[in-house]
C-alpha cells in the first residue's frame, strides 16, 4: 500500500484542494506530473472541485512547470476558472485568460513591503550571505579549468565558481534566487541533473537569523526552512506571511469571488477543503490565517492534509510545530515497490512518495465519493 489513512472518521466530501507543487505533484523532471494533471482537470470538470496551487517558487517557474502543462489539456478552458495559482507563497497571483494568456499581480498587502522594495538594502545584505549569480560567470558549456566547477540553481541555470578565487559565502551550500520578486530565497545548490544534497539546514538558518537581528530587520522579515531552500518571507503586523497566510487568501478568494458569501459560510468552505504537501512548511496549509474580524467568528479553522513526504520531512519531536502532525489524515507509507522491465531485463526501485502517491490517493477518494461541488 502506498498510503495509509490515519483516521477514517475524519474523511469527508471535498470541493477544494490546496496543492503544494514541488516534490508533491511533480514528475522526475520537476514539472507537474501529467497523470496528476489529468486527474486535477477531471475533478474540476466532473466534480466541480476548485484547486489552489501554492508554491514558494517564482511566477515564471509556476508558468513553465505547472500552467503550461495544464493549458494543452482537453477542456482546460472549461475549468480554468476553478484553478488558481499563487507564486512566492501567495505574494504573486496568476490567472489564465480564455486565450491562454497568463497574467500576474502582486497581492496588495505586500505591494510596497520593505523586502520587495529593498528598503535599507535588505535584499542586498541577504544575497551577500550566499552565492550571487550576478557576480558569477554563467556557464555556457566551455571547458573548465582545474579549480573550476559548475553549480546550478533551481531553474537549471549553471554558474562557474573557482575555489581559488571565490571566497565561499557564509551560507555556501546556497545560491540566491534572482527570479524572486516579493520574497527572497536561498536555494540549495544543485548539480547538472537537478539534484541537491540533504544536509542539516539549521546552522545556516541560525546564521541568517543572526544577521536579520543584527541589521534590525526582525520586524520586517522572518525565515522559513523548507526541503529545497530557506525562504526569507515578509512580516506584517508581527506575523510572517507563509503558507498559512496564502491558504487563508485562497479560501477567502473562493468564498468571496467564486462561490459568493451569501451562498455558503466560510466555515463550510474550510470544511470542504483538503490540502496536499511533502514538507514541514506544507503543514501550515492546515492552519489558514484570516483577518481578526473574520477569524474570531469561525467555528472551524483546520484543513486536513495528505502528506506524501518522508519522516525526516516532518517536525521533530519537541519542536514548536510538532502538534501539526495531528492534521495529517492520509500519509505516504514510503514503502515503495520494485518495478520489473522485462524488455530491458531490469529491476528498479520506485519510491512511494510524491506524485505517485497523490495519483493513487485521488483515485481512492474519487472511487469512494469523497469529491463533490460546494
Amino acid at each position: 500500500m502506498l498510503f495509509t489513512i490515519r483516521d477514517f472518521t475524519r474523511l469527508r466530501q471535498y470541493s477544494h484542494i490546496v496543492w503544494d507543487i514541488d516534490r508533491t505533484i511533480t514528475d522526475e523532471n520537476g514539472a507537474l506530473s501529467e497523470e496528476v494533471a489529468a486527474k486535477i482537470i477531471n475533478l474540476a470538470l466532473n466534480e466541480r472541485v476548485f484547486h489552489s496551487f501554492i508554491t514558494g517558487r517564482d511566477a515564471d517557474w509556476m508558468k513553465v512547470k505547472v500552467i503550461d502543462r495544464l493549458i494543452p489539456f482537453f477542456k482546460f478552458n472549461d475549468v480554468r476558472g476553478r484553478l488558481d495559482f499563487y507564486g512566492e507563497v501567495g505574494s504573486v497571483i496568476q490567472r489564465v485568460s480564455d486565450d491562454g494568456t497568463v497574467t500576474e499581480r502582486f497581492d496588495s498587502e505586500i505591494e510596497n513591503h520593505p523586502l520587495k522594495m529593498n528598503a535599507n538594502g535588505v535584499r542586498d545584505k541577504l544575497r551577500a550571505l550566499v552565492y550571487d549569480p550576478e557576480k558569477l560567470e554563467s556557464f555556457n558549456g566551455r571547458k573548465l579549468e582545474a579549480a573550476e566547477e559548475v553549480i546550478y540553481d533551481a531553474n537549471e541555470c549553471g554558474f562557474v565558481i573557482d575555489r581559488t578565487k571565490h571566497v565561499a559565502p557564509i551560507c555556501h551550500p546556497y545560491i540566491w534566487a534572482t527570479s524572486k520578486k516579493a520574497f527572497a530565497t536561498f536555494e540549495k545548490i544543485r548539480n547538472k541533473e537537478g539534484y541537491f544534497n540533504d544536509f542539516d539546514q539549521d546552522p545556516y538558518a541560525e546564521r541568517l537569523r543572526s544577521m536579520i537581528t543584527t541589521e534590525g530587520f526582525s520586524d520586517q522579515v522572518d525565515i522559513e526552512v523548507i526541503g529545497t531552500a530557506i525562504n526569507i518571507v515578509p512580516k506584517l503586523n508581527g506575523l510572517k506571511l507563509g503558507k498559512s497566510w496564502a491558504t487563508g487568501k485562497a479560501l477567502m478568494h473562493i468564498w468571496e469571488q467564486k462561490i459568493g458569501k451569501n451562498e455558503i459560510s466560510l466555515d463550510q468552505v474550510i470544511a470542504g477543503t483538503i490540502s496536499a504537501g511533502d514538507g514541514r512548511a506544507d503543514l501550515d496549509f492546515t492552519k489558514p490565517m484570516f483577518p481578526e474580524a473574520i477569524a474570531r467568528d469561525l467555528k472551524r479553522n483546520r484543513v486536513d492534509i495528505i502528506f506524501v513526504g518522508g519522516e525526516l520531512d516532518l517536525p521533530k519531536v519537541g519542536s514548536a510545530d510538532y502538534s501539526l502532525r495531528e492534521n495529517i489524515i492520509i500519509q505516504a507509507t514510503g514503502q515503495g515497490t520494485l518495478a520489473v522491465n522485462a524488455r530491458e531485463r531490469r529491476i528498479s526501485w520506485q519510491d512511494a512518495m510524491g506524485a505517485r502517491v497523490i495519483s493513487e490517493v485521488l483515485d481512492y477518494l474519487k472511487m469512494w465519493g469523497h469529491f463533490r461541488e460546494f
